[in-house]
């Protein structure tokens, strides 16, 4: 597993870009549209934290400018029907922030824009059940959950602003 590659930004490709190690190897890093890691320029240090999603016929490197926004994602990966392009797509149109709070408040208007294949009626709820967090995801009638640590953060966060 490569947690993160340090190395100079070499240039973009349509769905990321390419760091380029010390050792002289180009790593394809797939990351969100609008990322700040586009500003970079060709030659820059950077620093990309990084998950590898290896599939039968497919390994992939997605990449993000901090440790927060790759746990965003990890969250959004382990809900059933939400695949890595469609929490790229999420994440790439709205800031970790504005979802993680589109999340919390169930917006559901906010979550659509965030993903066309989430359909008009996509919702996206935060329940908390004991003490197990739960994301649920709504897509065309269908629900899908995952336990996840973004509602704990959530929860413990709205807990202490209410206190």
């Amino acid at each position: 597993m490569i947690k993160y590659i340090r190395g100079t930004y070499a240039m973009t490709f349509e769905s990321g870009i390419v760091v380029e190690t010390a050792s002289g190897i180009g790593f394809a890093v797939h990351v969100p549209a609008g990322s700040p890691l586009y500003r970079s320029r060709e030659g820059e240090e950077v620093m990309v934290y990084t998950l590898m999603i290896v599939k039968e016929d497919d390994i992939s490197l997605y990449g993000f400018h901090n440790k927060e926004s790759l746990e965003l994602f990890r969250m959004l990966i382990t809900v059933n029907g939400v695949g890595a392009k469609a929490a790229m797509s999420m994440m790439g149109s709205m800031s970790a922030d504005t979802l993680r709070r589109a999340i919390l408040f169930e917006d559901v208007k906010e979550i659509s824009k965030a993903n066309a294949s989430l359909g008009r009626d996509g919702r996206v709820l935060v329940r908390v059940s004991g003490t197990e967090p739960l994301l649920r995801i709504m897509v065309e009638g269908r629900e899908f959950d995952a336990i996840n640590d973004l509602a704990v953060q959530l929860g413990e966060t709205i807990k202490a602003a209410i206190q």
